[in-house]
């Protein structure tokens, strides 16, 4: 919206009142170059509401119908610093109903364009609440960090503002902040404004500048950015606009960054950093000069360097996001402890780039530097989002989900408290300890950005939970990318090489914002809707050219794949994945998909000797990537399965004690992964026919589940079934029965591989106990059940001719039958 009183009282319409749709529009509150603002009343649901119409006279049909979307993507952000939108469409003369052309010409209302209805604000705008009266540098700081927010919000649904400003932020009465017009600004038309400095550009934006320009001519530069000025209409608010809006490219949301340092300036210093004309404007802000304020309004000098960071030239010298910038503002507002230099001042202080830090904690030695990560964790896990969790598992009716969310919320704080450190960490070992550059800290900040965006998705996907979520829900907040990873600074710093451009580093952070929601969808168990985000990442990769994208989205697809019994498909997919990680020189997905390999292959499919090829080169990814124990550990798990699969028992039994022992240290005896492992060497146990040692270990594992999954959970089950076989084995066919019935209780019904398995281990107990009439029920219930279920031992010929030898027994016949072939009996 534009305009310093949009919502003030400027003259009633009275018996002019005109309808729009099922709106009507009551006061005139202010108008603009591209449109006029009305108190509107909303009869359907009693309410008034802020009513903006935007002229549609010289506009095209496609650029009307980008103001239409990017109105829709503004309505979908809901956020306490972002305008609500209420409705948003196009209109004609004839939605207006009561007055001609004429008169709807006389009272300033378009005959045809867009309308956006939002939530009427009573307040000022950030302008107007400025000039109120005098401000503490704090209350400003407050107020803008509100703002921010918004940004970032609008940021996160890859929204950019374009045109940030204070008369675009409300203040209400009760002192909620609020930005308004995200993405307007790109596709509106019109003079320019009134107010010197505040009015909006009008016109088409010009195409991105002729090629690289050398920082070492920046007069030359200037002189260009005037002669283009002239000759370009350009979007934007000259004193607000980023460099790359003045050359006419593309503003993305490190422009909003831009903006927001001036507008913060302004506030601070009571001045604006730049005057003149547009051209003048434009070429001051490319000479690099930092306009050092004559009033610095007793902000901190910390404040002052953010803000200069906001408003460099080059965007990428410019915070990595806007939430990283807002929390740099923000921790200027958080004095705590006292800091103390760790070395003797004279000597140790020439040690290169611990000057300038030292210096900066002595001259404000009661500010934490590195405050304010306890408040972004407590932002996305607040007491809402528990709230949200708690009902939505428990609302699931799942017999465990008590002990789901007991879990979940405990294993969400423990993550929320990693994060905490790590963000500490690497911020002391920039801004304390001089031990990284400043380049290095954006890295881990954007690393742990990418963490805490992917946790808020998982929460929000625990906040829908149906039975499919609630059952994964705690392996998928085990399955959250490690905080610690963000410490590999080679990796990091590898990953953003390959984007050289700020509209490449966009595209290359939504892209791996979906990455985490296919991350988040697949480790919950939502199956098809991973497979439908990899299928639009994967058409996004091919596009761009992108191998090491499609080969991260390809790892994500083979997970899904696998996760719903796909074998085949997830080897196809895996194999797609590591070439095009190979092509795109990107070392941890070929060595992701070369260890997945190794079980899908080897042990799933039970190919042992290609299986034994793809361990081989898992090895060698390994070696190429480096030292990375999570990976290691995965494949030395792989490869047991693998020396089981193929009859080399006592290798897997020693190289699974070996992972267990690795998985322990590094998560915990409470982490999925070390349960799955105990089973496993149960089952190694169990074909070495060492039955006691592998009674302890399945129990040892059930343990583990009931306490951490709840006693009712279906992995509990697997448990049972293990123990059953076991007791079998050890001719204990009551005790088995007992074990097997335990968890046939569970997963009786289900229609899932583990009904399939028990049914099977019931069959064989039944027919150690000669109990015929049981017998034919579990053989009858498995002929229901989808065939591709079956274990690779078992086919359904092979049950319907067990399940007729059983009839014939019990109809006294089974010596006129022939006996059914070895192959078809279960092993």
């Amino acid at each position: 919206m534009t305009g310093s009183s949009e919502f003030g009282p400027r003259g009633e319409l009275g018996r002019h009142s005109v309808t729009l749709a099922r709106y009507i529009l009551l006061d005139r509150c202010g108008a603009g170059s591209v449109g006029v603002v009305f108190r509107g009343y909303d009869p359907q649901l009693d309410r008034q509401v802020a009513i903006k119409l935007l002229r549609a006279h010289r506009r095209s049909r496609r650029r009307e119908s980008l103001l239409l979307y990017e109105a829709q993507a503004m309505a979908q952000i809901s956020h306490p610093n972002v305008i609500g939108v209420y409705d948003v469409g196009s209109y004609d003369e004839e939605d207006l109903g009561r007055g001609s052309s004429e008169e709807l010409g006389l009272l300033g209302i378009p005959s045809c364009g867009v309308f956006v209805v939002m939530e009427l604000i009573e307040g000022w705008d950030l302008r107007e609440w400025l000039v109120a009266k005098r401000r503490d540098w704090r209350e400003i700081v407050e107020v803008f960090t509100a703002a921010g927010r918004g940004l970032v919000a609008a940021h996160e649904v890859n929204l950019a503002h374009r045109d940030f400003k204070p008369t675009n932020v409300r203040v209400s009465r009760d002192g909620r902040v609020c930005v308004l017009d995200f993405g307007l600004a790109r596709s509106e038309e019109g003079a320019p404004g009134g107010r010197k400095g505040d009015g909006r550009l009008a016109g088409e934006g010009a195409r991105s500048g002729e090629g690289a320009r050398s920082r070492d001519e920046p007069q030359v530069e200037a002189q260009l950015l005037r002669a283009s000025a002239r000759r370009r209409r350009i979007v934007g608010t000259p004193l607000y606009m980023a460099p790359e809006q003045h050359r006419g490219e593309d503003a993305g949301v490190l422009a909003d960054q831009y903006s927001f340092g001036v507008a913060l300036y302004e506030a601070l210093a009571r001045a604006e950093p730049f005057r003149g004309k547009l051209e003048e404007i434009a070429a001051a802000k490319h000479l690099s000069a930092w306009p050092e304020p004559e009033d610095s309004g007793d902000a901190p000098a910390r404040l002052w360097a953010a803000i200069q960071r906001c408003m460099s030239v080059d965007p990428n010298a410019r915070f990595p996001s806007m939430a990283v910038a807002l929390e740099e503002v923000e921790a200027c507002l958080v004095p705590r402890r006292r800091y103390t230099l760790s070395f003797v001042l004279g000597g140790l202080l020439c040690v290169g780039v611990g000057v300038g830090l030292a210096r900066a904690r002595l001259l404000d030695p009661l500010e934490d530097p590195c405050a304010g990560g306890e408040a972004r964790v407590a932002r996305v896990w607040s007491d809402a989002a528990r709230g949200r969790v708690e009902s939505g598992l428990r609302a699931s009716g799942a017999r465990y989900a008590d002990t789901t969310w007991t879990v979940v919320a405990a294993e969400i704080d423990e993550y929320g408290a990693a994060w905490v450190r790590q963000h500490r960490t690497a911020c002391e070992a920039s801004r304390l300890h001089g031990e990284q550059s400043e380049a290095s800290l954006d890295l881990r900040m954007a690393c742990l950005d990418s963490r805490l965006r992917e946790l808020d998705l998982l929460i929000e996907t625990l906040a829908e939970a149906d039975a499919d979520v609630v059952e994964n829900a705690v392996e998928a907040v085990h399955a959250l990318s490690p905080v610690e990873r963000c410490e590999d600074l080679d990796a990091l710093g590898e990953r953003a090489a390959r984007a050289r451009t700020p509209e490449e580093r966009a595209r290359l952070a939504r892209a791996h914002d979906r990455l985490s929601e296919a991350k988040i969808s697949e480790s919950a168990g939502r199956y098809e809707r991973t497979l439908m985000i990899c299928d639009a990442l994967e058409a996004e990769a091919e596009a761009a050219g992108d191998r090491a994208l499609l080969g991260a989205a390809l790892l994500r697809r083979a997970a899904a794949l696998e996760g719903r019994g796909g074998f085949e498909a997830a080897r196809e997919a895996l194999l797609e994945a590591g070439a095009a990680g190979e092509a795109g020189r990107d070392d941890a997905v070929v060595a992701d998909a070369w260890i997945r390999m190794v079980w899908v292959v080897g042990v799933e499919l039970a190919r042992t000797a290609e299986g034994e090829i793809w361990r081989r080169l898992a090895e060698a990814a390994l070696e190429r990537l480096g030292a990375d124990p999570l990976r290691e550990v995965e494949l030395l798990h792989n490869r047991a399965g693998l020396e089981n699969a193929h009859g080399d028992h006592e290798a897997a039994f020693v190289d699974y004690e070996r992972a267990l022992e690795i998985q322990l240290r590094l998560f915990g005896e409470h982490d999925p992964v070390v349960a799955r492992t105990l089973n496993h060497i149960a089952n190694v146990l169990i074909n070495m026919r060492r039955y006691d040692e592998a009674e302890r270990y399945a129990e040892r594992s059930l343990h583990m589940r009931a306490a951490s999954l709840g006693a009712e959970h279906p992995l509990v089950a697997a448990c049972y079934n293990n123990i059953a076989v076991i007791r079998r084995r050890q001719r204990r066919p009551l005790d088995a029965l007992d074990s097997v019935q335990r968890a046939m209780a569970i997963v009786g019904g289900s229609g899932t591989r583990l009904e399939v398995v028990s049914l099977l281990i019931s069959r064989d107990i039944y027919s150690d106990l000669e109990r015929d009439e049981e017998r034919r029920e579990q053989l009858t219930r498995l002929l229901e059940l989808p065939a591709d279920l079956l274990p690779r031992w078992d086919s359904r010929e092979g049950i319907e001719a067990e399940l007729l030898q059983v009839e014939a027994k019990l109809a006294g016949q089974g010596e006129a039958l022939p006996a059914v072939p070895r192959g078809f009996l279960p092993r």
